[in-house]
């Protein structure tokens, strides 16, 4: 089976759901609360397993250089 996790934290713009760029390190990180790798940890102890697939709503090269690509 596939397995995949939405991770997004998102900011409120103009009564919308917006990626939070200022938080993108935070979002997308290994360790701490509010992290990737914290979610993983959260379902691998539900799931028993690492997911396939990690959607994440700011990629590290948009964090970069403030671009879309």
């Amino acid at each position: 089976q596939m397995f995949l996790i939405n991770h997004f934290l998102d900011q409120v713009i103009l009564g919308q759901p917006a990626p939070d760029v200022s938080q993108a390190n935070v979002t997308n990180g290994v360790s701490g609360v509010g992290s990737l790798g914290q979610q993983v940890s959260t379902c691998v102890q539900a799931q028993g397993r690492n997911p396939n697939f990690m959607l994440v709503d700011v990629s590290v090269d948009y964090f970069i250089s403030g671009q879309p690509y």
